[in-house]
């Protein structure tokens, strides 16, 4: 089973897997967010993941009232 982990920032999103693999991507949150919805569809057909976890920081930010 393929185990994913994302988190939501402010600028960034970190993808991890179980195995080890881990990407940051650079995502300024108060600029892109009308992107994020696409960016989290490609991150899922590139891992393919069974199940995913997530958690989001990013309401931290300026751009959620």
């Amino acid at each position: 089973m393929k185990s994913l982990g994302i988190d939501v920032g402010g600028a960034n999103l970190k993808v991890s897997t179980a195995n080890g693999d881990f990407r940051l991507i650079y995502f300024p949150m108060w600029k892109r967010l009308n992107e994020l919805e696409d960016l989290l569809k490609k991150i899922e057909r590139e891992f393919s993941p069974d199940r995913t976890g997530v958690v989001m920081t990013a309401e931290l930010s300026d751009v959620f009232p």
